[in-house]
This record gives structure tokens, C-alpha cells and sequence, in this order.
């Protein structure tokens, strides 16, 4: 979904401040940073759980010293919107490692975090969701390592690095339907009641228990807090496509105030397959951000509902490209005949992540139409080593069956008059390819 990732990270790191210490140790050890002595440690809410109970750990900074200590925080995020600057391992009992659910995912990168400086005596806290790294979902004595690097980065150069490590046990026994359901009472209850902290923690550990019974406390936790709350409260009911409260809930979402609640609630009615939510998806290709239009578009594509066909049409007129392929995309989901004029304005957009998606869309779709209709997007005009749009068609034309030529390209200069020659001559020929016949060599 898109904006999920900051929602995630927002929620996953609940409760960042900088508190007096209160000399509770828990797992906490001394470090030094140079001259300064502080004290860090990781420490789990329980240390014995149900399998499949969400967990929270606390990592905690403690300046020991009568200097201040500083370090950086990284604001960048990982895959499923962990903090990438930790790492969590579990190891079961016989020493099987615990599978990371986002492994092979991209990392999504975020915006750099804020500098913080300890006075003596002054302690700093971050929650992490055990959840992001590893899910105990099966019964077993585990072992947890939690890592985190400590690295201060300023105008006067970089401090010392403390790497902080905690080891601990944790046991998760066998799930029990009653224990778990009280489990999923305490978490509504702190939604209902809690402030901004525990509203945001019991919305994502709720979102990743597996239970029906889950539904009414999500769909009220989709109404409280900013969009980082709303959803993943949404992600949550989308495990649910055949309850009509979840269906209803993330449905209410589609007219809230932020656009990132609109276009996660579409998206998550994309991927429930909600046949009864097309007729609001189909009015929310008008909403007046392009993201969330977008968003409605691809879900209409994925519900597979040709009710959408018209108003997705009325999309290719539309000045956003990314919009445009989207309702191209969805268009072909829903059996439409392909036509090469919706694509092939995309593309001459220049527009650098639509028109590149667009001449993959080419490639997968047009079949033996493709290298005609790629060398007719080609700007003759310009054979500047600087032109990477024609760059891109040449390489894609020979990569999808047509000539195989180079086109020279340099992000940085304005190449040779050599160079620029030779791109002149690579522009002609594709353009005499285009007049050849299937008898010649060319296209059909």
C-alpha cells in the first residue's frame, strides 16, 4: 500500500522520548563512547507469551556520565517499515532460526531522524514490534538477540560507535482460544481508552493476530489517530474479505480526510476482490488527489468488475500518467482489446517512472506489435548523448525482438559530435526497420 511503510514505522517506533532514568536496569549493560559512559539494553514486555501474541521490546539509552552523550537516529526504514538500524534474530530451541517475514523485500529507504543529546541522568526509549522481524507463531523456548549500532554523526565528525546487544529468553506456549481472546479484549480496550501510545501499539498487534474475533476492535481502531494508525488498522481488516464489517469498515474509509487513508482503503479493497465496494471505488476515480485516483483504479482492475469499464475509460484523458496506466492496466484485467494510443501517449509523456512502466507494459502485452510501437515513440529530434527517454527505447527495442543498436548516453555530458552522429544514424535506422515489411525483416 502505498504511504504503509511510514505508517508502520511510525507505529513501530511508538514512544521515542527522553526521560529521566529511573534506575530500573532490566536488561540494560554499560558501554562506553569514548570518554562517556552510558548504559543501553533491550527488554521485551514479557518473556513468556502465546504463540502468535504480538510482542513489544523497549530499547533504552542511558547517559552515566557527567558529559553529555549524543547520537543519531536513523530515520531509515526497512522492508514492512521496521527501523533498519536494528536487528532481531529468534532461534528456536533445537537452533532453527526464525524466519524474517520481510526477507528479500526492498528496502524502502525514509526521511534521516533527529540528533539526540542526553544530560546526565537522562534516559532515551524507542518500542519496537517484535512482529517486524520475526513471528513466534509456534510454540517453542526461543532465544532473542536485539543489535543496534549507536553512531553520532555532527559537524564536528563521528563519535565513537557503541554497538548494543541484548540476549533473552522467550518462551510462546501453545495458543489457547480463551487466553488469546483476552488477549484481543485488553487490546480493544486500550484502543477504546488508551492515549496516542497504547491506541497505536494495540492497533498493530491486533492487526497481526489471526482471529475473527479481532474485526469490531480494528474497524473501530480505523476511526481514531492520524493515518499511520488508520492503516494499519486497514491492513488488518483486509485479512478478513468475506466479513462484511471488515468490507464496511475499510468502505467508511474511502471518504476520510486523508488521502492516505483513501488510497490505503482502496487498495485494500483491491486485494479483498470486494465486489460490492466497486460502485464507491468507481466514484473515488474522481477524488481529487491523483494517488488515491490511482489507487481505486488498480483495485477496480483486481476486483475484476467490468461495471468499472466506462469510468476507467474516462481516466485516459487524464493529465496524471501514473493515473492513465493504472486505468491502462486495469482496463486489460478486465479483458478490454489492447489499443497502443493509451500506452503510446504515456510513454511520450517522458514521464521517468510512467513511461518506463509503460514500455514494460508494451513488452508484455503487445506481442509482435511491440517494437513498432516503441520505435514510433522514439524523438527523432533529439540524438543527444544526454536524451536517456531515447536511451531507454533503444535498448528496450532490442530487447523485445527489433534491432540491436547502441545509443550512446551520458547523464552528466553533452558527448562528442562523433557520438552524436552515431545516435543520429541509430534513430535512422529504426526508422527505415519501421518501413520494412515482415517479408524484409521488419514489422508486420
Amino acid at each position: 500500500m502505498r504511504q504503509l511503510w511510514m505508517a508502520l514505522v511510525l507505529l513501530g517506533l511508538a514512544g521515542v522520548e527522553c526521560l529521566p532514568a529511573d534506575g530500573d536496569a532490566g536488561n540494560m549493560r554499560a558501554y562506553t563512547a569514548g570518554d562517556v559512559a552510558i548504559e543501553a539494553g533491550f527488554k521485551p514486555d514479557k518473556t513468556h507469551i502465546l504463540a502468535g501474541e504480538p510482542l513489544f521490546i523497549t530499547f533504552s539509552v542511558v547517559n552515566r556520565s557527567d558529559k553529555p552523550y549524543g547520537f543519531s537516529v536513523d530515520g531509515d526504514s526497512g522492508p514492512g517499515g521496521r527501523h533498519d538500524s536494528f536487528r532481531v534474530v529468534a532461534v528456536g530451541a533445537k537452533g532453527d532460526k526464525v524466519k524474517d517475514p520481510h526477507a528479500g523485500e526492498q528496502d524502502r529507504g525514509g526521511p534521516g531522524g533527529p540528533h539526540i543529546e542526553l544530560k546526565k541522568g537522562e534516559s532515551y526509549e524507542e518500542r519496537l514490534f517484535l512482529g517486524h522481524w520475526c513471528a513466534l507463531d509456534k510454540p517453542d523456548l526461543y532465544t532473542v538477540t536485539c543489535e543496534r549500532s549507536l553512531d553520532d554523526i555532527t559537524k564536528d565528525g563521528r563519535s565513537p560507535s557503541v554497538k548494543v546487544s541484548t540476549q533473552f529468553a522467550l518462551e510462546a506456549s501453545n495458543p489457547d482460544e480463551r487466553k488469546m481472546g483476552k488477549i484481543i479484549a485488553e487490546l480493544g480496550r486500550a484502543i477504546r481508552e488508551g492515549d496516542k501510545q497504547a491506541l497505536g501499539e494495540a492497533t498493530l498487534g491486533l492487526s497481526t493476530i489471526v482471529s475473527p474475533e479481532t474485526i469490531p476492535h480494528l474497524a473501530e481502531a480505523q476511526k481514531w489517530g492520524d493515518y499511520s494508525n488508520q492503516t494499519v488498522a486497514i491492513r488488518g481488516l483486509s485479512r478478513y474479505p468475506d466479513s462484511e464489517q471488515a468490507v464496511q469498515a475499510i468502505s467508511a474509509a474511502l471518504g476520510d480526510t486523508d488521502q492516505a487513508v483513501r488510497g490505503s482503503a482502496a487498495t485494500a479493497l483491491g486485494e479483498m476482490k470486494a465486489k460490492r465496494a466497486v460502485p464507491l471505488l468507481t466514484a473515488v476515480l474522481k477524488d481529487e488527489d491523483k494517488w488515491v485516483r490511482r489507487d481505486a483504479a488498480n483495485a477496480l482492475g483486481k476486483i475484476g468488475s467490468r461495471e468499472a469499464i466506462n469510468a476507467l475509460k474516462d481516466l485516459l484523458q487524464d493529465k496524471s500518467m501514473p493515473l492513465r496506466l493504472a486505468a491502462v492496466e486495469s482496463l486489460k484485467e478486465l479483458g478490454e482489446p489492447f489499443n497502443a494510443s493509451w500506452v503510446m501517449e504515456i510513454i511520450k509523456s517522458k514521464e521517468n517512472n510512467p513511461f518506463q512502466n509503460a514500455i514494460w507494459f508494451v513488452r508484455r502485452n503487445a506481442g509482435k506489435q511491440a517494437v513498432p510501437m516503441l520505435i514510433q515513440c522514439l524523438d527523432m529530434t533529439d540524438p543527444s548523448v544526454s536524451s536517456y527517454y531515447n536511451y531507454t527505447l533503444v535498448w528496450q527495442i532490442g530487447g523485445c525482438g527489433g534491432p540491436k543498436l547502441k545509443f550512446h548516453h551520458d547523464f552528466d555530458g553533452k558527448g562528442t559530435e562523433e557520438q552524436v552522429q552515431e545516435n543520429k544514424k541509430v534513430l535512422q535506422t529504426l526508422t527505415d526497420h519501421l518501413k520494412k515489411g515482415p517479408e524484409a525483416g521488419g514489422p508486420p
